[in-house]
């Protein structure tokens, strides 16, 4: 009786044997955060991804959790603007891996405040970088396979700026599968005239073409 009781002990827990549902309860508990997750940062920073490690099909049930029930936020700094002025790497940690950006449901792109200060007065070379970097985020939420629940685009004075940009207005419009577009105003933030307007009109309608939600609030 002890022998079969230590045995008993010594086994490992049959995770695989639960219950889907309660499998992903676990998954939940240990992926899903009231915060959003900065992905710049590092997602191995997060150490409860270690689960997604453990079999192929742990990772594959996990992944969908991670990825669809997280808020996603990309902030841009000055690291990834001067790897721009190189040579931007998609394999970088700007990026999430293509498998699992169609997971995606709810993103966010930021921009620091060490950027958002250093930005008045940089030269125009950092300033194209910089529009070339919020382009190559877009593009990669454009596949058909994407449905994004949410993409928050947090409006300062860099953005103002980029939004001229014919190029980052052109990869928005490529969000054909985005169901909620919304621009976050700071109240503190003053735009120029007509400028909102403009954006707004010109969004809203390629929003309507898509059949998707687009408003601009003001925090």
């Amino acid at each position: 009786m002890s022998t079969k009781k230590t045995k008993l002990k010594n086994s490992p827990f049959p995770f695989m044997k639960l219950a889907p549902e309660l499998r992903c309860k676990v998954y939940r508990n240990l992926l899903v955060r009231t915060y959003r997750v900065h992905v710049y940062f590092g997602l191995d920073e997060l150490n409860s991804l270690a689960i997604l490690c453990v079999s192929r099909k742990i990772h594959t049930e996990a992944s969908y959790i991670f990825y669809g029930e997280n808020r996603f936020i990309w902030e841009v700094t000055d690291e990834l603007v001067t790897d721009e002025l190189d040579e931007l790497d998609p394999g970088d940690s700007l990026f999430i891996h293509p498998r699992y950006v169609p997971l995606l449901r709810s993103i966010l792109i930021n921009y620091d405040e060490d950027h958002r200060l250093a930005y008045r007065h940089c030269d125009e070379a950092t300033r194209s970088a910089t529009a070339r970097v919020m382009e190559a985020l877009v593009l990669q939420f454009s596949g058909a396979e994407v449905k994004l629940d949410h993409f928050v685009l947090y409006w300062d004075a860099v953005l103002r700026t980029i939004m001229r940009n014919d190029r980052v207005i052109k990869a928005l419009k490529t969000l054909k599968g985005t169901k909620h577009f919304r621009l976050e105003l700071p109240k503190d933030i003053s735009l120029e005239k007509g400028l909102e307007e403009e954006l707004r009109a010109e969004l809203e309608a390629d929003a309507a073409v898509n059949g998707r939600k687009f408003e601009v609030v003001r925090l």
